[in-house]
């Protein structure tokens, strides 16, 4: 009973990451007003959990970015995201 259950978790261990890796495949993200400036965007939790799941993290808006994660929203300022047809989630 015990070698079953040790190869269940085993087993989960080699399914779950690959799963979670599927969550936000495909997914280009990059953060607006969400990570403060003075804080390196790779290490924070935001970060780290988009690419845990699977989405690939911009510092920048660019052409390739799939979705926008927002603190604040503002169409008015150089290079927003008017006209490129990205979605939008506000926090």
């Amino acid at each position: 009973m015990l070698l079953l259950y040790y190869c269940f978790l085993v087993v989960l261990q080699a399914i779950i990451p690959a799963i979670r890796q599927m969550t936000f495949a495909g997914l280009r993200i990059v953060f607006s007003s969400v990570i403060p400036l003075d804080v390196p965007p790779e290490t924070t939790d935001i970060w780290r959990t988009a690419v845990a799941f699977g989405a690939e993290c911009y510092k920048e808006l660019n052409p390739r970015v799939t979705h926008v994660v927002a603190n604040k929203v503002s169409f008015s300022s150089p290079g927003s995201m008017q006209g490129l047809m990205t979605p939008l989630c506000s926090m």
